[in-house]
């Protein structure tokens, strides 16, 4: 998304990617007055855990939505993707 969170600024892949990694946060679950990030507009999942990540945690997000949650900017396929290796 752009730094307004309002429009798609598209790639081809995923949004965010976590790889054979573990203990890692996205998100600040809600100890923010707003969401930390759009994850929205990408070709691919907006966050992809892939290859034994685990432990990680995700919350406080907008993923496939704009920053006001009221206009739909889906990823190319679902918004969270979990694969063991």
């Amino acid at each position: 998304m752009t730094a307004d969170g309002r429009s798609p600024l598209r790639n081809g892949s995923n949004g965010i990617t976590v790889s054979a990694s573990t203990f890692n946060q996205i998100g600040t679950a809600g100890l923010e007055s707003s969401p930390d990030n759009v994850i929205s507009g990408n070709g691919a999942n907006g966050i992809a855990l892939l290859n034994g990540s685990n432990d990680n945690r995700v919350f406080g997000n907008y993923i496939g939505t704009s920053k006001t949650s009221f206009t739909a900017q889906g990823n190319g396929t679902p918004g969270r993707a979990d694969a063991a290796s």
